[in-house]
């Protein structure tokens, strides 16, 4: 076996499988599998094959060996291990706690293994010349280290594909391609591994195409892959990340990216690239910082190196090997590339996009929190600096742009740039929108209304705050009174009402409301107080001087001698009117009214017949310079004296005293009277 180890180059392979075995536990045999002449139990033919225990179903303290191997002393022979064709008499096993190795036989499958679930060490199946499934080991979950060699005729790894743990695998030689079979041109029966593999070599797999099947594989030790002639990508291994160990490429003919690498930061030992004949860009290296060594040679048709860019510290031209990211670099034989410093020169790409909406100035803009980009108008738009690929990269807003003040928001500014410039950043402004607010004091009326800009109405119910609907930047505003208050009748007056917005919410208005009610309160020439009042819509009349109450008599001319003014006549003057202004009178004496009590008004005495009176009260109105305005001109300024009139009392009846008797006497008085009577009756 170890001769076949030398002709495909697996020496090393062999070494390890031996030590492997020769390190292994001596542990209780669960199937009598005899005393074994080696380190392996041996079956080297169909005729031994035959006698395995058919109770067996775990083999313990020993390698499991089926056909023919180097490391064998049963004196077997590959021509012995050619007549095994069936591995039937191995259907009851379960578990082999320490290697597997199915070497130079001839069956076509491995169903009869569809019960073993447990291997505890390695699996070598190798040199097996008809074999072409593995889907018998469908069962096993965990295998240490996994050799599938020189299998010419293996189609698929179906059967693999609950193994999620491989420390190192190895698959050389598998399945040329021949007329009858394409053979195996993918990995999808590996598509359970996840994690880390240590060791992964893939050597003159003729027919494999595409590594589909290791995309769970996050860290790699180890990378080799060598001769396999048709693989055209390393797409399979795009769940790499991070760090890797050595990763050799070594005659791939079909192979023109290695794109699938493009989530590796650090290579702690050697790349290696020779011979890829077919491969035009290093692109898939473009995320490597550091490395020990790097090595490209003799790839004929290798036309960039800008994935080199990072590791050998761009922007620095020429590059600098005291400060860049790599040790060792051998850059040497690449056809279409002179200098690599010169093909670094086009190595980063640039990163833009479109603003659109800005109205205002000043909006900068920046990536990765630098490279501040001032924008003046809509349109296109790029950074100064370039981006190589893989690096991360975030467009934000560093200073929003004023006048007027805007937001701007940006979308599709970050990620990680691909290997191409980056055009679809966008930025789109709108313009932001304040309120107008302030204060009402004073309001006791009902339905006072506010307007903005003559539109926008505010109902006003009570005092405190009150707030427009939101409106443009640096449009103007002009706060009005639509309705005043009444119930009582108020007027309210608004300042700081109008200007233009400017950045902020103004919130300075004040509408100051008053009553429109003016009274005051006086004795009365007979004891006690009257209020004399007005109302008008015209906040500027106001009593001056102040209201008096004088006696009638007082009065010239003088009043109808058929009428009396006990409670006085009301005197006053309202000046600061609007010419034709209106009053609304009110004048409460506080007790009640005569019933025939009239209003009646001097100079010349009339009665006002449109007064009202209302038990303690009587309320009229004047109009300035109308007929009940004194001075009767339409000047702003109304003089009114009233009273509240009583017809003038008749002549007083004087009572006189009758005079009264005592009963005695009274008595004797009708007496006289009878006899009187009698006599007169005689006659």
């Amino acid at each position: 076996m170890l001769s076949s180890f030398r002709k495909c180059g697996l020496f090393p392979l062999a070494l390890f499988l031996y030590g492997a075995l020769c390190s292994a536990n001596v542990l209780a045999v669960d199937c009598d599998l005899g005393a074994p002449p080696s380190l392996l139990y041996e079956f080297s033919s169909q005729a031994q094959l035959d006698a395995f225990p058919q109770n067996c179903d775990t083999v313990a303290g020993r390698s499991l060996l089926i056909g023919y191997s180097d490391l064998a002393t049963g004196g077997g022979t590959i021509a012995d291990a050619e007549t095994i064709v069936d591995l039937s008499p191995l259907a009851n096993l379960i578990a082999v706690n320490t290697t597997l190795l199915i070497a130079h036989t001839k069956v076509s499958n491995l169903d009869a293994l569809s019960n073993l679930s447990t291997l505890r060490d390695n699996l070598v199946v190798q040199n097996n010349s008809e074999l072409t499934s593995v889907e018998g080991l469908s069962k096993l979950n965990d295998i240490s280290i996994l050799s599938l060699i020189g299998n010419r005729k293996l189609l698929s790894l179906e059967g693999l594909h609950n193994v999620s743990s491989v420390t190192e695998m190895t698959l050389s030689y598998n399945n040329h391609v021949t007329e009858t079979s394409v053979g195996l041109t993918d990995l999808r029966g590996l598509r359970g591994l996840t994690g880390n593999l240590n060791k992964l070599r893939l050597d003159s797999n003729m027919a494999l195409v595409s590594l589909e099947g290791l995309e769970g594989i996050t860290h790699i030790g180890n990378l080799t892959l060598l001769g396999n002639g048709r693989l055209e990508n390393v797409d399979g291994l795009a769940g790499l990340e991070g760090t890797a160990g050595n990763i050799q490429f070594l005659n791939m003919g079909s192979l023109t990216n290695i794109d699938g690498f493009s989530g590796l930061t650090a290579i702690n030992g050697t790349l290696s690239i020779l011979l890829a004949r077919n491969l035009t860009n290093l692109d898939g290296l473009s995320g490597i910082a550091t490395a020990s060594t790097i090595s490209i040679s003799n790839n004929e048709k290798l036309a960039s190196c800008t994935g080199l860019a990072r590791v050998l510290g761009w922007p620095t031209i020429p590059h600098d090997p005291n400060t860049d990211g790599v040790t060792n670099f051998n850059f040497v034989d690449n056809a279409l590339i002179d200098n690599v410093d010169e093909c670094l020169t086009g190595a980063g790409h640039t990163i833009g996009g479109q603003v659109s909406g800005l109205t205002g100035t000043g909006l900068i803009l920046q990536n990765n929190d630098a490279d501040d980009l001032n924008i003046l108008t809509n349109g296109s738009f790029q950074f100064d600096t370039s981006l190589l690929a893989q690096s991360p990269y975030e467009i934000t807003v560093k200073t929003q742009p004023t006048s007027p003040s805007q937001v701007c928001t940006v979308s599709n500014g970050e990620g990680t740039a691909p290997n191409a410039a980056i055009t679809n950043v966008s930025v789109q402004c709108v313009t932001q929108q304040f309120t107008v607010s302030g204060t009402v004091t004073g309001l006791n009326g009902t339905g006072l209304r506010l307007q903005n800009n003559g539109t926008d109405e505010q109902l006003i119910t009570t005092n405190g705050a009150f707030s427009f609907s939101p409106q443009v930047d640096e449009s103007s505003y002009s706060i009005t009174i639509a309705t005043q208050p009444n119930t009582p009748l108020q007027s309210c007056t608004v300042t700081q009402e109008s200007g233009t917005l400017a950045g902020a919410n103004v919130t300075n208005v004040q509408v100051a409301c008053a009553d429109l009610m003016r009274s005051y309160t006086a004795p009365l020439p007979s004891g006690g107080n009257a209020t004399l009042s007005f109302n008008s819509v015209d906040s500027g009349c106001t009593f001056s001087p102040d209201p008096q109450f004088l006696d009638a008599n007082s009065i010239s001319p003088a009043a109808p001698n058929n009428l009396q003014f006990p409670l006085g006549v009301a005197a006053f003057t309202v000046i600061g009117c609007a010419n034709g202004a209106q009053l609304d009178i009110t004048l409460d004496y506080e007790e009640t009214l005569p019933s025939n009590a009239t209003v009646w008004k001097t100079d010349p005495w009339r009665q006002l017949t449109t007064a009202t009176l209302n038990t303690t009260m009587i309320s009229y109105s004047i109009i300035d310079g109308g007929p009940n305005d004194a001075d009767g001109v339409e000047n702003g300024i109304i003089v009114d004296p009233v009273g509240v009139a009583v017809p003038s009392a008749g002549p007083v009846a004087v009572a006189i005293a009758v005079p009264t008797l005592p009963l005695w006497a009274l008595g004797m008085l009708i007496s006289l009277f009878g006899c009187y009577g009698m006599r007169r009756f005689r006659k």
